[in-house]
Order: structure tokens, then C-alpha cells, then sequence
């Protein structure tokens, strides 16, 4: 997959600016760098934390999900109390709510118990992954060595819309086709059978909001 494209692709389901320290390919069986908003490689020293990717491109979403929920850590306001028990996030909250101060914020350096659990980061990627739209979701799309696959495993609307979009896209195109889940139903696959670049190309001419 391309970097840009998993940039764009973190930033719709995270909420979150994550850039990846690699080229202009998500290398597989590797380990990268992901810095968090406000230090991007080659400002920062270290990244936030390191992802091994995977040895396949059908588990990149997956492998890159497990690693955000357990390694990502960002401050979580509602775990602020005083003695008394009442929230006491006020005196962080002039620079955590500033765009330009947030990433400098002493809060990142708290406990861990002032973070962000895996629950609530699962369920913000599920839920931006139920806000994203037609457009956003086309970046779901990579081309593979079997076809074209999708990471579809949080469904929705969106998702069955733009399955059926790409089978339109292949048969307007006269591409034979058939679909199937991977093994751990993250993702659904066209299975096509040409060369990944005819299946690259293929993904290139699919125009979402034409099809």
C-alpha cells in the first residue's frame, strides 16, 4: 500500500495526523516509525511507537489497528480527578485544546493511567470508520497479488456500497471476478487472477463517486 494512502486512510478512522517514518510504499515484514500529530519524521528524535507490519497486505489495517490500540498513548481527560473526586482536567485544558500547543502538552508524560485505554481507541476507530464517506472509504482499496481487496470488517453502509461500486467498476471493464473473505474476514477480496499491475491499474481507473 501506498504511504500517502495509509496517511490519509489513519487519519479518516484515527482522527489523528499519524505519519509513518518509511517511503512511498508501507514495506511489509518490517518495522517503521508512527510519530504522532506535530512530530513528523525528521523533527522528531523518536516515533511514538513502532509498528511491525505484516507479512501480507490483507492484514495491514488489521496489524496496524492492534498496534495503534496498544501502543498509541494520548492523554484521556476523563481520567482526571482531584481528592474530592470532580474532574480537575481545567488547568491542562488552555494547551491541550490549543492546535498549536496540544503536541508540547505535559499530560503526555503522565501515568499511564491517564491514558487513553484500548477500549475507547477501538471504539474511536470503529466509529470513524462509520463516518467515513464513499470517497474516504475508496482509500480501503489496495491492489494485491489475487485482486483487488477491501478491509471491510466493520461493514456499514458505506462499505456494501462501495463493494458493489467496484464490482460494477470490474464489470463495466469486462473483468471476470469472484469475491471471498480472507481467513480472519477483515477483509473482502476480488479475486481477479492478472498481474498486480493490471490489478493496480484496474484500482487506478475506479472513480467512487462515478461508479
Amino acid at each position: 500500500m501506498k504511504t500517502k494512502q495509509m496517511t490519509d486512510l489513519c487519519a479518516a478512522v484515527t482522527g489523528r495526523a499519524l505519519t509513518f517514518d518509511c517511503g512511498g510504499e508501507i514495506p511489509l515484514e518490517s518495522k517503521i516509525g508512527v510519530f504522532r500529530e506535530g512530530y513528523p519524521p525528521g523533527v522528531a528524535r523518536y516515533p511514538h511507537f513502532v509498528w511491525a507490519t505484516p507479512k501480507d497486505e490483507d492484514n495491514v489495517m488489521r496489524s496496524f489497528i492492534t498496534a495503534f490500540c496498544s501502543k498509541y498513548k494520548e492523554p484521556d481527560p476523563e481520567t482526571y480527578f482531584d481528592y474530592d473526586g470532580k474532574p480537575s482536567f481545567d488547568r491542562h485544558a488552555a494547551e491541550w485544546n490549543d492546535p498549536k500547543k496540544r503536541h508540547l502538552s505535559s499530560c503526555w508524560h503522565h501515568h499511564a493511567g491517564h491514558m487513553l485505554s484500548k477500549e475507547k481507541l477501538r471504539s474511536q476507530i470503529e466509529a470513524g470508520f462509520a463516518r467515513m464517506t464513499p470517497g474516504q472509504f475508496s482509500l480501503c482499496f489496495y491492489p494485491a497479488n489475487y485482486g483487488i481487496g477491501i478491509f471491510s470488517l466493520f461493514g456499514g453502509k458505506w462499505i456494501d456500497e462501495s463493494i458493489a461500486a467496484m464490482a460494477q467498476h470490474l464489470r463495466a471493464n469486462a473483468i471476470p471476478f469472484r469475491n471471498e473473505l480472507s481467513e480472519k474476514h477483515w477483509v473482502t477480496r476480488f479475486v481477479i487472477g492478472a498481474t498486480r499491475e493490471a490489478h493496480a491499474a484496474l484500482l487506478s481507473g475506479y472513480r467512487p463517486e462515478a461508479a
